[in-house]
Formats: C-alpha cells, structure tokens, sequence
C-alpha cells in the first residue's frame, strides 16, 4: 500500500496504517445472517390470479384455425 497524499514520509505512514487498520477490522467482521420470511398467504393467492390471469390472456392470443370459421 502507498500513500501520497502528505508532504512528509511519516505523515504518509501512519494515513497508510491507519487505512491497512480499518480494512483488517472490516474483513474481521462476520456478515449478518439472513433470516428467511414466509410470504403471506394473501401475496400467494395474488401471485396464483395473477399467473392465471397472464396464462390466459396469452392463450387467447394464439392464432384461430381456418377450420373453426
């Protein structure tokens, strides 16, 4: 690591210890665990209308065939 920021090598030192220091501690610390959630019941039953809802609108898009006319 380097550091030129000061005008005098000392100055220059210790900014470079003190950033070594604080990447250390930050690498130390352990990540915060995720905790899982259950989606509501409500949310689920919209997603399900939802996916229907697409499904069926794109089903009657498809094409009509000539026999059916």
């Amino acid at each position: 690591m380097t550091c030129q920021e000061e005008r005098y090598q000392h100055a220059n030192k210790q900014k470079v210890i003190h950033h070594f220091r604080q990447l250390l501690t930050e690498s130390m610390k352990e990540p915060k665990k995720r905790i899982a959630t259950k989606l509501p019941k409500k949310k689920k039953v919209q997603r399900s209308e939802d996916k229907k809802h697409h499904s069926k609108k794109k089903s009657n898009r498809k094409n009509i065939g000539l026999d059916e006319l």
